[in-house]
């Protein structure tokens, strides 16, 4: 995983809870860096496992609850850092379309040694609706969910959207999003 989620892990933690819970989360015994993350490291996802199971234990926060919350957030990181990509979609719709085929093109061509999570447009209905198939060697289809919350957030859309999953495997790795949006009788984009 990029180095760059760990850090807005980090600050996720430290704005949500404390300064404090963040540093005993950095120096739990096992990970791989002993706590110390950069923003242009790689590091094994298992320590951001072992950290996300750390603080939801520490909040009383259930695990898949953290991690979805943390998505939101790290939409909003990755939208500051990269608003011209953002921007160049013209809805939310259109922005979950083009993950894979735009956005992590892009990833790919910036960071050629990455493991992205692959997310296939099974069916759009224009600016409706879309369903997304997730795929990963990581179980983080709580984290992707998230994602996609951030993005309502961030087009706007939060109060007139729904989001539906479908879990395809137990283990977070395979899941299926559906994405609507609509204002009463009358559809609009997202």
């Amino acid at each position: 995983m990029k180095g760059a989620v760990f850090k807005a892990f980090e600050a996720f933690v430290e704005e949500r809870w404390s300064e404090e819970l963040i540093d005993s989360t950095l120096n739990l015994e096992g990970l791989s860096t002993d706590g110390a993350y950069t923003s242009v490291g790689d590091y094994p996802h298992s320590d951001m496992l072992t950290m996300a199971v750390y603080v939801a234990e520490e909040t009383g926060t259930p695990v898949n609850v953290l991690v979805r919350e943390f998505g939101e957030y790290l939409f909003h990181v990755l939208a500051s850092a990269h608003t011209e990509m953002v921007a160049s979609f013209s809805s939310c719709i259109d922005m979950l379309s083009g993950i894979e085929s735009v956005i992590h093109r892009d990833v790919r061509k910036l960071y050629s040694n990455t493991e992205l999570p692959q997310f296939d447009v099974e069916d759009r209905d224009g600016d409706k609706s879309v369903k997304l198939i997730y795929r990963s060697s990581r179980p983080f289809a709580d984290l992707a969910e998230g994602l996609i919350l951030g993005a309502f957030d961030h087009y706007g859309v939060k109060a007139n959207s729904a989001l539906s999953r479908y879990d395809h495997a137990s283990d977070g790795t395979h899941a299926a999003f559906t994405v609507t949006v609509n204002h009463g009788d009358k559809q609009v984009s997202a």
